[in-house]
């Protein structure tokens, strides 16, 4: 190979190395979108295999906090915390306006029994997504669960918020079990 070559081979790769991917097309980002609700609504269903394998097509297409959240949801489930733990961070740091991810490393504190540090990502998510009832209504139980006599208050208030937000039948018996204990 001559030197000429040498070169031409050198700028070459130099060249399409400055530039960029293409960004995925519109209708990519609508089929990404699409893979996502589709491994959301396997992962609810309990289908964990085929919610991973819609969550890593997904990625396949594009950058996507969502579909790495959503893998962090999948280990999650399957009990493979620390994964899950360092898929839950790298969906929040590759993107820090995707804030789903700071409830999910809030609950995964708790359930880990890492508790300073679920009251600190719980105290995030609320902050960052004021209407989120599933965050909120999760602070609310972990609140009631591990928090002092002076934060009865907090629990109340954070659940009747949720339930504005959207009444379901599970913050709704939340509010009731509360109630109850109020009364006792």
């Amino acid at each position: 190979m001559n030197i000429q070559s040498v070169i031409m081979l050198l700028l070459t790769v130099l060249i399409n190395g400055c530039f960029s991917a293409t960004a995925p097309s519109a209708s990519d980002l609508i089929k990404q979108q699409t893979l996502i609700e589709q491994g959301v609504h396997r992962l609810r269903a309990g289908d964990f295999d085929q919610a991973e394998a819609s969550f890593r097509v997904a990625i396949t297409i594009g950058p996507s906090a969502a579909a790495v959240d959503g893998l962090g949801c999948v280990a999650f489930m399957r009990g493979d915390f620390a994964l899950a733990e360092k898929l839950f961070r790298q969906a929040y740091e590759g993107d820090s306006g995707y804030n789903e991810s700071l409830g999910n490393l809030a609950l995964l504190y708790e359930v880990t029994g890492r508790y300073d540090r679920a009251a600190k990502y719980y105290r995030m998510a609320v902050n960052a997504m004021p209407t989120n009832f599933r965050v909120r209504n999760n602070y609310a139980v972990f609140l009631d669960q591990n928090g002092t006599a002076l934060e009865r208050e907090k629990v109340k208030s954070e659940l009747l918020m949720a339930k504005a937000l959207l009444d379901h039948p599970a913050i709704s018996e939340n509010v009731r079990v509360l109630q109850k204990a109020e009364e006792q």
